[in-house]
């Protein structure tokens, strides 16, 4: 330490730290006057690029503000123009309303003349009235002078006699008409109904839902019910019906809404009583034979019916249904009787008017055929029909017409429409349905009410099982002119409101009776 210290390094030391001190001192002072003058150079450039700038900046503006004079030059040009384009459309559209409103004056001068002249004639129409009705008014003094009578009176004698002069001729258009009508249309209802319903007749059934079966002796209800009741027991469980053993002699009754059901356990009891050995194993054997034996005869009276109004390829299963409408009675009327005389009356009307006379009597003959579908529910005998014959094979003309025949859908072809009438006409044709007593004496009393509302009627009388209305009217209220009017509209009373299956005849009656002494 004291080494470093010695005079030796101080004497080095020293003039070599002067120096340094000296170069820093210089360095420092230069550096600040470098500073200085760049300070000034560069506050000399900014400002002349300061003054360039704005000189530029005026530049600019100088432009700018001549373009801008330029641009509202040109603007103020194109609005003059198009201000001067609207200004002659304008004076241009003045002149035509001055030339309209010209014109609209000419009409407005033309119609006040015409209404001056209405208001002239006026003048002269209402003198001339008044003039009329003092000249009606004279004639009216002279009138009740002449005849004695009122202007109401003679009026209303006037009103009378126009009054039996339309009526008059009421009853001569009335007659006129009606003979008119029956003379063109009476020789052809005729030739096509009569033809059509001549050869067409069915027995008389009596609706049932029982059958009776006869028995050799009284002896034999007590086998046919057997011990403890045991064979009529299985009898009813085999058949399915009742069995109805009373005191009726020589007889037990059959009891099934099922037709085909009773028919087949009324055969099945007279086998068992033939063969004599009733006994629950024989009933059972019996009733399978005798099914056999029913559906074979079922199958022939259908094929047999088919044939007889000559409708082939029908499907097995409709054959059946067919067939076994023979054991559907409704309102006394055998059903397969009923459809082959729908059948034949369909196919003699569809000649007639010149339609398919095939498609007509196959219609006819199948059209019941929903009768004989015991599943049906809430669904009527047309519209099961039309399903089963849509189901085995029927084309889709039979099968709506079917289906319409009752008027539940409307009609699409002739044949339908045939078929609905050869229908109506087989079973509303006197004494082919039988109707219950108590709603025929109804009918029959609605007829002669209906007569009775009407003033001048007297008495009238339902005849002929209602087939006719005699009505006797009272010979001071009703003339030979009302007489036609009257007959007609009661007529039209009965056809609204009262249900009738046949044509009902209105006889209308008046008399005159004069009576005298002789003394």
């Amino acid at each position: 330490m004291e080494e470093l210290f010695s005079p030796e390094v101080l004497s080095f030391i020293l003039p070599v730290l002067s120096f340094v001190i000296i170069a820093f001192i210089v360095g420092f002072l230069s550096r600040i006057y470098l500073e200085s003058k760049i300070g000034k150079r560069a506050e000399e450039e900014a400002e002349q690029f300061v003054e360039n700038a704005k000189k530029e900046a005026e530049n600019l503006k100088q432009k700018a503000v001549w373009e801008g004079k330029e641009e509202v030059e040109k603007l103020k040009s194109e609005i003059e123009s198009e201000l001067g384009e609207e200004r002659q459309e304008l004076e241009a559209q003045q002149e035509r309303l001055e030339e309209r409103e010209k014109e609209l004056e000419n009409q407005l001068e033309h119609i006040y003349q015409e209404t001056d002249e209405l208001k002239q004639k006026r003048l002269e129409l209402e003198k001339k009235e008044t003039r009329a009705k003092e000249k009606l008014e004279q004639a009216d003094r002279e009138l009740e002078r002449v005849t004695g009578l009122t202007v109401e009176e003679a009026r209303q004698k006037l009103r009378e006699s126009l009054l039996d002069e339309a009526k008059r001729e009421a009853a001569q258009q009335i007659k006129k008409i009606k003979s008119e009508a029956e003379s063109k249309a009476s020789e052809q209802a005729r030739r096509v109904i009569a033809r059509a319903l001549q050869r067409c007749a069915v027995e008389e059934t009596t609706e049932a839902t029982v059958k009776i079966v006869e028995l050799p002796s009284d002896d034999m209800k007590g086998r046919i019910i057997g011990r403890e009741g045991r064979n009529i027991r299985a009898f009813e469980k085999v058949t399915g019906v009742d069995l109805i053993v009373d005191d009726t002699p020589e007889a037990v009754t059959i009891s099934c809404f099922d037709p085909i059901r009773r028919e087949l356990a009324g055969k099945t009891l007279e086998k068992l009583i033939l063969d004599g050995r009733i006994q629950p194993a024989r009933v059972e054997k019996l009733y399978e034979k005798t099914k056999k034996e029913l559906e074979d005869d079922i199958w022939e009276k259908g094929e047999q019916a088919l044939g007889e109004v000559g409708c082939p390829g029908v499907a097995d299963e409709l054959v059946k249904r067919v067939g076994e409408l023979d054991f559907i009675i409704e309102a006394g009327q055998n059903q397969l009787d009923h459809s082959i005389q729908v059948s034949q009356i369909a196919g003699l009307i569809a000649a007639e008017v010149g339609a398919d006379r095939q498609m007509a009597r196959r219609l006819g003959i199948l059209h019941a055929i929903g009768k004989t579908d015991r599943e049906r529910v809430n669904k009527s005998y047309a519209l099961a029909g039309a399903d089963l014959a849509k189901k085995y094979g029927e084309a889709d003309p039979v099968v709506y017409a079917i289906a319409a025949h009752n008027e539940e859908r409307p009609f699409k072809t002739v044949e339908g429409i045939i078929l609905h009438v050869a229908n109506k006409l087989s079973i509303e044709r006197p004494g082919a349905r039988k109707d219950k007593f108590g709603n025929f004496i109804s009918r029959l009393q609605k007829l002669e009410e209906a007569a009775l509302e009407f003033d001048g009627v007297e008495r009238a009388f339902a005849i002929q099982a209602g087939r006719e209305l005699r009505i006797i009217v009272d010979n001071d209220q009703v003339t030979d002119r009302d007489a036609e009017i009257l007959a007609r509209d009661i007529a039209n009373r009965i056809q609204d409101e009262v249900d009738y299956p046949d044509q009902i005849k209105v006889s209308l009656v008046r008399e005159s009776r004069v009576i005298d002494y002789a003394r």
